[in-house]
């Protein structure tokens, strides 16, 4: 059983001091993209003698072949004007002078012409480093939203349809997905529980940053069948059925993750990595896991001698702990049943199947049981696909020496809020981790302060790919510290650091404070 220290990390209390860290750097190798060699593309069309701006031209393309457009204007300059005499040339040959910019790269997808400025990245192979090769990735980003309120959904997922790659959007409802050019004519899928999942061709992703709506997914149903039926039987059966719903071989997750830490409204420190976790099967115990990180960096406000800097030792440890399929905490763990009341309340859509909403909260008289929260539960497999839980804010006086590791005897710390989400999503017929989020606040004065300050911790983690075939555990040497200062793990910051990897799109007031520390 997982205690409340294990899931928030443990926090130490330390004055200002220089932030080392050790900057573990991969690269990996993939094959490069080559423009596609549609058949239409050389097709041969004449165009006369004439001088048109560079929108005018694409409607002329679009008259003589039936194609139309898809780009994004911020990359093309539609007012230039240009000279194009053409007398059965290819179409290929046609936009190539049109554009005049061997940056941009195009392809047909059906009926659009797609122009799209890749970013060509050069990778070295981890094995043969002096092998190189270059590979396109295209950049999509958006806005998802809610239909009828127009509110941001937060943390929806946008990945490639039936396949492990993608990411999650942030608070704000802001996604970037980075992909692979040659997945240009696959679909991208959005979901998001209570959403009817939208599917689109990722063509349709491509043009200027734009809002993506979805639709509340409801579902009429009395409140007599949802009594009939008995949350703890369920229960029971999804921790039977875990090795028929999650994955029984090892996995390897490619993951971004993050920590930050706010005191009152200002950010202190971001923290910030690639990393790669290879998962035992869900049949083993928890101990077997591994991290890696490919690649970090962090920024900090040391800008004060005096300044009270709180840091999250074990963070990393945490989103392996938070695994609460593999590593269940004790409202999910059978002998431990009696100390809470479990209530079915609701069925919602879980990325187009249905899904049981289970709420728990602690029994009187039982002062070990802690939290408080929803379990979500497909109803065809009875798989745990997420849970949102909490520290009982009623308890969560007790529970204060649950959190500190060590501070300062001066020092008082007062837990005020300890909040956590783990999400997981089908991938083939199993299903795999897909985002962790932990929240805490605490209040934090010197004994001669009557107020003192608010400090939180924000800790998150996106699955970005996963992957089954020829996976291997990790060599000692390359391991994660998992139970040590993740932010004195890794490097300063560096602008432009991501590359090809995926990433939670920081909200703006965290973009602007991130910025602020790094010029600082």
């Amino acid at each position: 059983m997982a205690s409340s220290c294990e899931f928030t990390g443990f926090l130490s209390f330390l004055l200002s001091g220089s932030l080392k860290g050790v900057f573990f750097f991969l690269f990996l190798s993939q094959a490069g993209f080559t423009r596609g060699q549609d058949s239409l593309i050389y097709q041969k069309i004449s165009i006369r003698d004439t001088s048109l701006k560079v929108q005018q031209v694409f409607g002329l393309i679009s008259i003589s072949t039936g194609l139309s457009f898809s780009y994004n204007p911020e990359i093309i300059n539609l007012e230039r004007n240009v000279r194009v005499e053409a007398d059965l040339e290819t179409l290929h040959s046609i936009l190539d002078r049109v554009l005049e910019d061997p940056s941009l790269e195009y392809r047909i997808i059906g009926r659009q012409i797609v122009i799209f400025r890749p970013m060509v990245l050069q990778r070295s192979d981890a094995k043969t480093s002096l092998e190189k090769d270059t590979v396109s990735v295209l950049e999509i980003k958006g806005r998802i939203l809610d239909i009828h309120n127009k509110q941001p959904i937060s943390f929806a997922g946008i990945s490639l349809l039936d396949k492990s790659e993608g990411t999650v959007a942030n608070l704000q409802g802001d996604f970037l997905l980075k992909i692979d050019s040659r997945h240009l004519q696959d679909s991208l899928a959005v979901a998001c529980m209570g959403y009817e999942t939208l599917v689109l061709p990722v063509s349709d992703f491509v043009t200027r940053p734009q809002n993506y709506y979805l639709h509340p997914d409801i579902i009429p149903i009395q409140e007599v069948i949802i009594r009939k039926k008995n949350a703890i039987a369920l229960l029971r059966n999804a921790l039977d059925n875990i090795p028929k719903n999650y994955p029984v071989y090892p996995v390897l997750l490619t993951s971004f993750y993050r920590e930050i830490i706010t005191k009152g409204n200002q950010v202190m420190a971001v923290s910030e990595a690639i990393l790669q976790t290879y998962k035992t099967a869900y049949t083993l115990s928890f101990g077997g896991d591994q991290i890696k990180i490919v690649k970090g960096r962090k920024t900090a406000d040391n800008s004060h001698s005096d300044t009270l800097i709180l840091k999250l030792k074990a963070g990393l440890n945490t989103t392996l702990l938070l695994d609460v399929v593999k590593n269940t905490p004790d409202f999910l763990t059978k002998e431990n049943f009696g100390s809470y009341s479990y209530n079915m309340t609701d069925i919602i859509v879980n990325d187009q199947d249905e899904s049981y909403v289970i709420t728990f909260s602690p029994k009187e008289g039982y002062p070990e049981a802690f939290y408080k929260g929803r379990i979500f539960l497909d109803i065809k497999s009875l798989a745990i696909t997420a849970v949102e839980f909490e520290v009982d804010p009623e308890k969560m006086e007790e529970a204060t020496g649950m959190f500190v590791l060590k501070k300062p005897r001066n020092i008082k710390v007062k837990p005020q809020k300890a909040q956590y989400k783990v999400t997981f999503t089908k991938t083939g017929d199993r299903y795999m981790l897909n985002l962790i989020r932990c929240e805490t606040s605490f209040r934090i004065r010197h004994k001669n302060q009557l107020f003192g300050s608010v400090y939180s911790t924000i800790l998150e983690m996106a699955v970005t790919r996963a992957e089954t075939k020829d996976i291997e555990r990790f060599r000692i040497k390359e391991t994660a510290h998992s139970q040590e200062i993740f932010m004195e793990q890794i490097t300063d910051f560096q602008d432009s650091f991501w590359g090809e990897y995926n990433f939670i799109k920081p909200e703006e007031p965290l973009e602007e404070a991130i910025k602020k520390l790094s010029r600082e």
